[in-house]
């Protein structure tokens, strides 16, 4: 039994020493992306660091953060620049981490419904917060606002556009009402100010 414990006490400091050099080092940081952020099975594609919570938020210790992003935001930086930008999302992710070096910051994408539910059950065992960019299935999808209803982590929602000023079908959001808060029409900076908010100090 003592040395089952040792080990995992081992498995537990070569983790943390992953994830500090994983917010010190930009390069393991762009690998880490390129090896998890595209992923063709959505069951491979989430990314959650499961270690005990011992930190104290009231002395401003780092958060666990998860962006998860839903249909076609895989596309950023091609898909009609004219409104969702010219920037891909992958370099900007690695700025925002680099922006907040204290805190882990990890990113899930998928086009699958499903994907996208799995992924908010597993951040909400496994992380402190969640931003939520659930695309098109913001004005669809019931299971993804059941999912985020249930949790007891604050969830962001965040659109890049103003939703409220597109076609009509897009100003209903299910996930809104179920939601901490909104930040819609800032573009990427949407994702940084929903980190700035969860990781203010109150």
């Amino acid at each position: 039994k003592e040395k089952v414990i040792e080990q995992e006490r081992a498995k537990i400091d070569s983790l943390d020493l992953y994830i500090e050099n994983l917010q010190q080092n930009p390069l393991l940081q762009e690998e880490y992306i390129r090896n998890r952020y595209h992923m063709k099975k959505p069951d491979e594609d989430i990314f959650f660091v499961s270690r005990p919570d011992n930190r104290d938020k009231k002395k401003g210790q780092a958060m666990r953060i998860a962006i998860i992003n839903g249909p076609n935001l895989n596309t950023l930086g091609k898909r009609e620049p004219a409104l969702y930008g010219n920037t891909p999302f992958e370099p900007f992710l690695i700025g925002l981490q680099q922006q907040y070096p204290q805190h882990l910051i990890t990113c899930f994408q998928s086009n699958d419904e499903g994907a996208v539910v799995t992924a908010l059950q597993q951040a909400g065992d496994e992380c402190d917060a969640v931003i939520l960019n659930a695309g098109a299935y913001t004005h669809t999808s019931l299971a993804i606002a059941d999912a985020v209803r249930s949790m007891g982590i604050p969830v962001i929602e965040v659109h890049l556009t103003n939703i409220f000023a597109r076609e009509q079908f897009r100003h209903h959001s299910y996930l809104t009402p179920v939601c901490k808060g909104l930040i819609a029409g800032l573009g990427l900076d949407g994702y940084r100010l929903a980190v700035a908010h969860l990781t203010a100090k109150p």
